[in-house]
């Protein structure tokens, strides 16, 4: 193990070692990480870590002194090991997914495991020993409830989800509380009473946020707020004592702010509020109550310390001193505070664990999500913003080939999917690296409608899609090419999901700017929105289209890309999944019919075992493969 000091300077030394030259390969670029997530036991003594194995993703235990695996967690199937909490020294809890498309949620299985760290005592506690899947689909920890070792609360999704009283050891279960709230979630205080329940009211319109101050009284109504982009609490934890909540809100302002709330007078605290940017995450010390840190997003992630007395404060700024240009998270310490497990991240770097040690005052590295990258190797990310047409500042990201000056190239840009509550942020991106190391700069921005930036931006959004959204993108190709650092003559956009949609619109409201547009997994008919696909299937989905899209059903058809096809001169390359039930493969074949009836020419890439984001690496490979192919045909060494 290394000191600070010493670390630092080994580090750069590594870095050093390694030529920025050398030829890096697509599956490289594209292949699954070696580790997901990753957690250490109360006590220290083990890691527990995720990490893809074939068509699964197992939970692995290692002594952490021994560097040894002690045990493997794998369930039958094609499925995937989720999220996992300890809840003893060596006793863990871990839930399972199905994973069924790169750009979309995994969809959770319903069933929950138990065992201890060497594998004994295994045990099913939620789901059917039989094989049989209940009706509900998610079953998460919601506390591990520090002061009980055999006690978990447990939330079992439905309608109206069931939260349960589960004794992980033993597997017996007690409901904790009849669920008030549609989709409602408990809030604990550090004795596992439930205290809060925040969920949707009856239309799907509101958030509720609900209180009571013990288990004998009547719920209470704390606060209400519109369901995307309200002003309201956000309740992230109950404090020691059990009178305050910490919550997230915007309320009377632009951004979210963390703030502690006196439940009974409603006075409130402001601990942390950026003026342009989203709070996001809170850090906790060992206690798992004390909020020592707030962590955002800004034009790279940014540390708010809280109490800089407060001794894992410090560690917190020793690891950002240690690691200094680089993004640091704590994913959890140890019950004495003595050890944290750290996670080190950049725009180069695609992430790497360490364990510090506070009383040694060292840092350890423990393992790469992928060790095959070389950050030296890799392009630099750099945050960029401009005026659009109309005033608004929109911010975002350039990457640019390695060892090239930022002029005249060409330009790909590359608008990110959601749209609504995603943006793109200061990381590795493997596309945007992918696109930069073979010789094209990628303009990624975070148009007006992205999260992170605050609930006015959000909602500029609402019914935009095709009007000021794409307009934003519009402008950022052209702020590019003013600036000099694009070719006006070699531009090309792609995008996947609400990025096709993106990509496809924009070449056809501008179709002397792009060269070529890539569609991958992209929404083409408005209207088809509400009749195909998950989101319309529940009543919160059917609510988030009417809030974001509307119901004018010209309106509708006016912003489809499918209406604008016959005026699209770029060369176009469509890509699709015919499993995809988040954007369902009928969106590219209206697209097709669309295109063919006015004479235009595509390519297509369609996989029928893929869904929303092809999730096969060999799959993946050959995608970035012929997309490479077209860019270069278009705008790069091979275009005419």
């Amino acid at each position: 193990m290394l000191s600070f000091n010493r670390f630092a300077a080994a580090l750069c030394l590594a870095l050093a070692l390694f030529p920025a030259t050398a030829e890096i390969s697509t599956r490289d670029f594209f292949r699954h990480a070696d580790y997901g997530s990753a957690r250490l036991s109360p006590d220290g003594k083990y890691i527990a870590v995720t990490k893809p194995i074939g068509s699964q993703t197992v939970l692995a235990i290692i002594e952490r002194e021994k560097k040894k695996l002690k045990h493997v967690f794998k369930v039958a199937g094609d499925m995937h090991v989720s999220q996992f909490v300890w809840v003893s020294d060596d006793r863990i809890v871990f839930n399972t997914v199905q994973q069924i498309g790169s750009l979309d949620q995994p969809i959770a299985t319903g069933d929950m495991f138990a065992g201890n760290a060497d594998g004994s005592r295994n045990r099913y506690l939620v789901g059917s020993e039989r094989g049989v899947r209940l009706t509900f689909r998610h079953a998460v920890v919601v506390d591990p409830v520090p002061s009980k070792e055999d006690e978990i609360l447990v939330l079992v999704s439905a309608e109206f989800p069931e939260i349960l009283r589960i004794n992980p050891h033993t597997g017996q279960k007690n409901k904790a509380i009849i669920n008030p709230l549609r989709n409602g979630a408990p809030i604990a205080d550090e004795d596992g009473t439930i205290r809060s329940v925040v969920g949707l009211s009856e239309d799907g319109k509101d958030v509720l946020v609900l209180w009571r101050d013990s288990d004998d009284e009547e719920w209470r109504e704390l606060d209400r707020f519109e369901t995307s982009g309200g002003s309201g609490h956000k309740p992230l934890a109950i404090l020691e004592g059990g009178t305050q909540l910490l919550v997230a809100s915007n309320s009377d302002q632009p951004t979210d702010g963390i703030l502690k709330l006196d439940v009974a007078t409603g006075n409130s605290e402001v601990l942390f509020r950026d003026p342009v940017y989203d709070a996001a995450g809170i850090v906790f010390a060992s206690d798992r109550k004390t909020p020592i840190a707030v962590q955002y997003d800004g034009a790279k992630l940014e540390t708010h310390i809280l109490d800089k007395a407060h001794r894992e404060a410090r560690l917190l700024m020793g690891l950002q001193n240690a690691f200094a240009g680089q993004s640091v998270r704590i994913f959890n310490f140890t019950e004495d505070g003595k050890l944290a497990l750290a996670f080190v991240e950049s725009d180069r770097n695609p992430g790497e664990f360490y364990i510090y040690d506070s009383e040694a005052g060292s840092v350890e590295y423990l393992f790469s999500r992928r060790s095959w990258i070389q950050p030296p190797k890799m392009a630099h990310r750099k945050p960029i913003k401009y005026q659009a047409r109309d005033g608004l500042t929109i911010r975002g990201y350039l990457t640019s080939p390695p060892g090239k000056d930022a002029k005249s190239l060409p330009l790909i840009v590359l608008p990110h999917g959601g749209p609504h509550g995603p943006r793109d942020a200061w990381q590795y991106d493997p596309e945007a690296q992918f696109l930069a190391h073979h010789g094209y700069a990628v303009l990624q921005v975070n148009f007006r409608g992205s999260g992170g930036y605050g609930r006015e931006f959000e909602r500029a959004g609402y019914k935009r899609w095709g009007k000021e959204m794409v307009d934003d993108v519009t402008d950022g190709a052209l702020w590019a090419v003013k600036e000099g650092i694009a070719d006006r003559e070699r531009l090309c956009i792609y995008g996947a999901s609400y990025g096709g949609y993106s990509s496809i619109m924009s070449a056809g409201k501008e179709p002397d700017l792009y060269k070529c547009a890539v569609g991958y997994v992209g929404v083409y008919d408005l209207e088809l929105m509400y009749q195909q696909g998950d989101i319309q299937e529940s009543l919160f989905g059917v609510e988030y289209l009417n809030r974001v899209l509307g119901d004018d059903q010209d309106d509708l058809r006016a912003q489809s890309p499918v209406s604008h096809a016959s005026k699209i001169k770029a060369d176009l390359f469509l890509v699709h999944g015919a499993k995809d039930v988040r954007v369902p493969i009928a969106h590219y074949n209206r697209l097709r019919s669309a295109l063919d009836d006015a004479g235009k020419s595509y390519e297509t890439l369609v996989k029928p075992n893929e869904a929303h984001g092809f999730y096969d690496v060999d799959n993946r490979v050959e995608l970035y493969d012929r997309m490479l192919r077209f860019f270069d045909r278009n705008i790069g060494s091979k275009a005419n």
